[in-house]
């Protein structure tokens, strides 16, 4: 089935103010370059952090490797793949457990945000899509970890992502990334990382409960996020892959 068939899946719901996105955006920021985002030499970082500064028109959250340490103590189940992953993958493990334990809306700080979140975050949960063309052919199913299997064709973003409080997609994300490094828990390349931890294991799970599953997801069409977000691809997670 495709995603965008089933762009919403309605549940009902007893109590409305628990359906309710939280006026809160988590950024993550270890400040390994920079004690801010404001602060980094790359400048789409800054330029990313202004925005949503101005525009989100919500508190705005940074979480410092000390916060998200003292968070995935209170989750053992996910302790021990957090321990185990290389900083990006301790960014995507710790991102959606942040939303999961506070709700709200995360956000890479190189995002650039051009319109307020209220309009958006007003449902119980939504991603963005990215369309993946040629899938068959996509340079991305010759790669070893994924054994020959192409990906879907309507890949969801992991930089930008909202939910209650709680919300049940998550575990089931995290719980996919646990029996992914349980397979392999050491990436070799870029790649590894989307598989393992990134979007692809969101884009497996959302595409699997969209068709299964009662929860609501909201996912925004790309040629329409596009006019609320500007993933500006900073791209220092691949120069520390190793780290």
């Amino acid at each position: 089935m495709e995603l965008k068939e089933v762009k919403e899946i309605t549940v009902s719901n007893n109590n409305n103010n628990n359906n309710i996105i939280p006026p809160i955006v988590h950024l993550i920021w270890y400040g390994i370059d920079a004690l801010s985002p404001a602060d980094h030499p790359n400048k789409k970082y800054s330029q990313g952090f202004t925005s949503i500064l101005k525009n989100s028109n919500c508190q705005v959250k940074l979480w410092s490797k000390a916060d998200c340490e003292n968070l995935i103590l209170e989750y053992p189940q996910f302790e021990g793949i957090y321990n185990k992953a290389t900083n990006i993958m301790k960014f995507d493990i710790i991102r959606y457990l942040i939303i999961y334990h506070s709700g709200g809306t995360y956000l890479d700080a190189d995002v650039i945000l051009r319109k307020p979140l209220q309009n958006i975050t007003a449902n119980e949960c939504f991603f963005v899509e990215k369309i993946i063309t040629n899938v068959a052919n996509h340079e991305a199913r010759y790669e070893p970890i994924r054994k020959g299997i192409p990906e879907h064709s309507v890949r969801i973003a992991n930089y930008a992502f909202s939910s209650k409080p709680k919300n049940p997609i998550f575990i089931e994300i995290l719980t996919e990334i646990r029996r992914r490094m349980h397979i392999q828990s050491v990436p070799k390349n870029d790649y590894d990382v989307l598989y393992l931890t990134g979007p692809d294991v969101v884009s497996t799970v959302v595409h699997r409960l969209a068709a299964v599953s009662k929860i609501k997801i909201n996912v925004i069409p790309e040629k329409i996020s596009k006019s609320i977000f500007v993933h500006g691809c900073a791209g220092e997670w691949r120069r520390r892959l190793k780290n």
